[in-house]
């Protein structure tokens, strides 16, 4: 089960090209910054907020659960919210997003149809729910010590949650199309050193950083596409989304300059990096110490 608000209900506050042309202020807005190879093409997309601290909730009928992303990251306009979830009867039921914006209680209802037999043509949504439950189980990863037992257990989960459903993760690569090819792990800080060696992580520099640091990575095959970066705190929650073009194989780079997507410095603490290339994920883990 996934439903994917219309972006259609949400128009575009602004586009600028220009780091000064930001807005002093953005109450409770959304900043993406999408670089570019060429910085003078470097665009910032400027959103107002739809939906924030949102929450979700399924009509009874259908006994829906393991709902991700966990927590739910907050809706801004022109973006939409992805949320996946299992549930046990396929039935008429309800899908229900409390929140508030601008101050204001916001509630937004939505009917479904659940299937009530598995549709072959959208197998592919099993695999959306694996890559937002492999993200969850990330953030919960970070929050232990490595070589912990609460760590190594889900690190287990994930690379189970990854074989099972085909989704690569930070500690899985498929070589071939042998179901049983064992995963390719890594125990350092950094993880996943390639995928398939389609992707490899590089890590941000510096690290301990005060407050900015530079992630890097290569892109080793003809991927054009919009890359983002998902920085999480250790509570799960996303503080920044940040993106850039790839146009093919070479060596790409995002700074983040250590606030939040509403423009606030972020405290000393271990954060944690997702970067998505849709079909793949490679993460790390970054320190801020001032």
């Amino acid at each position: 089960m996934t439903y994917t608000l219309d972006p259609e209900q949400f128009g575009l506050y602004g586009m600028s090209t220009k780091l000064d042309e930001v807005p002093d202020e953005l109450p409770e807005g959304f900043c993406l910054f999408i670089a570019e190879p060429d910085p003078n093409n470097s665009q910032i997309v400027i959103s107002n907020p739809v939906l924030l601290s949102p929450t979700v909730t399924f009509g009874s009928e259908a006994q829906a659960g393991s709902i991700y992303p966990n927590p739910l990251p907050n809706v801004y306009q022109g973006y939409q919210m992805l949320v996946s979830g299992r549930y046990v009867y396929g039935a008429e039921t309800s899908i229900n997003l409390d929140g508030y914006a601008y101050g204001e209680n916001v509630h937004y209802q939505y009917n479904l149809d659940l299937a009530h037999e598995s549709v072959l043509e959208k197998q592919f949504i099993t695999k959306i729910w694996a890559k937002l439950k492999i993200e969850n189980l990330l953030a919960l990863y970070y929050s232990y010590l490595p070589d912990s037992a609460e760590a190594q257990a889900l690190k287990d989960q994930i690379i189970e949650v990854s074989l099972d459903y085909g989704v690569m993760s930070p500690f899985t690569a498929f070589s071939g199309t042998d179901p049983d090819d064992p995963p390719i792990d890594n125990e350092d800080d950094t993880l996943g050193p390639s995928l398939n060696k389609d992707y490899v992580l590089k890590g941000n520099f510096p690290n301990p950083f005060n407050p900015e640091t530079t992630i890097q990575f290569t892109v080793n095959n003809d991927l054009h596409a919009l890359v983002k970066v998902k920085i999480y705190n250790l509570r799960g929650q996303v503080v920044r989304t940040l993106a850039l073009h790839t146009n093919g194989k070479g060596d790409y780079e995002v700074l983040w300059d250590g606030n939040d997507n509403l423009g606030r410095l972020q405290p000393s603490a271990i954060y944690f990096y997702v970067i998505d290339f849709g079909h793949a994920q490679l993460s790390g883990k970054m320190i801020m110490s001032k």
